[in-house]
């Protein structure tokens, strides 16, 4: 009987070591498995954070890109009233000029007339 129970209890023992070394296995593996997945999320997590820096500093760029073409059509728009308002002021001198000269033939056309009429 005492060799039944030695028996029985080796393999008990055989039984708890083995699930023992199973669990342990167990662990290992996913402890390993624990650190791969660290791993991949630091490394995702550092290709995100590029990702966004890289993103922010292109919106920057875009801004002061846009800035700089606000600031350039102000300043068209700007050169464009200047050129409207010179050309206004040239088209209303020519034509005080083009009305002097209408009048001015008119009077030596009336003048010339009244010198015929005279003769």
């Amino acid at each position: 009987m005492v060799e039944g129970c030695d028996f029985f209890i080796q393999n008990l023992s055989n039984e708890v070591e083995l699930t023992s070394k199973m669990n342990k296995e167990s662990v290992e593996k996913l402890e390993k498995y624990q650190k791969e997945l660290k791993a991949e999320l630091v490394s995702t997590k550092e290709s995100m954070e590029q990702k966004l820096r890289s993103a922010e500093s292109d919106k920057a760029h875009i801004a002061a890109r846009e800035q700089t073409m606000r600031d350039q059509m102000t300043e068209l728009k700007k050169d464009k009233e200047e050129i409207e308002k010179e050309f206004r002021n040239r088209l209303e001198t020519e034509k005080q000029e083009a009305h002097r000269l209408v009048e001015e033939y008119k009077s030596k056309s009336h003048s010339v007339e009244e010198e015929s009429k005279e003769m």
